[in-house]
């Protein structure tokens, strides 16, 4: 059955949106060449350096490897289960660092993989990450990280570990940014030797 593209761009919409992308795009290699299957605001210079350079990028793609092909360029594999090359999620924009939009960039590429693998036709539904980002393009950054942390933690119950193990983050790094972000109201544990306060 032929695949519906319409929610493969949607998907890159949003998720180019909230991880303040430049550009995403998602690829398929058929045969020696990739094809465009979908993409958000991708322009020819963009479109040029992974079609052209495909011969170059493919060997280490089709390993399971992440490439960036310039600094601003971050090409992610999609395997199969059987390691096979299902596509490349394109993105373009600022280095993401670990954290939410990291996270929701990686659980991404792991519905438009499954979009790919997928015989039956895809439905526009998200069971991961996504549910738990608030929707609030027109916030400021710091907003929205801040809301993002809260809202995660909330949707764990308050389980400050849950939320951290759903990133793949360590429980005291989700609370270093926790404070970074001036969430105060889940406080981090006493250590043993801390003193009260």
């Amino acid at each position: 059955m032929e695949r519906d593209l319409s929610v493969l761009a949607s998907l890159l919409t949003s998720t180019g949106r909230l991880c303040e992308a430049r550009a995403m795009a998602v690829w398929e290699p058929v045969e020696d060449q990739l094809h465009l299957l979908a993409d958000w605001q991708l322009d020819q210079p963009l479109f040029d350096l992974v079609r052209r350079g495909w011969r170059e990028l493919e060997r280490e793609l089709r390993a399971g490897r992440q490439v960036m092909p310039r600094p601003d360029v971050l090409l992610l594999p999609l395997l199969a289960r059987d390691g096979t090359l299902l596509g490349v999620l394109h993105y373009a924009g600022t280095p993401l660092p670990a954290g939410p939009k990291q996270a929701l960039l990686n659980e991404t590429a792991e519905d438009v993989k499954e979009l790919l693998a997928s015989t039956l036709p895809p439905e526009a539904t998200t069971r991961r990450m996504r549910p738990l980002l608030p929707v609030d393009l027109d916030g400021e950054p710091d907003t929205f990280t801040r809301r993002t942390y809260g809202a995660l933690v909330e949707r764990c119950g308050g389980d400050v570990s849950a939320a951290a193990a759903l990133l793949a983050m360590a429980r005291s790094m989700f609370y270093d940014r926790m404070d970074a972000c001036g969430l105060s109201r889940w406080k981090r544990p006493k250590r043993s030797g801390e003193a009260g306060g």
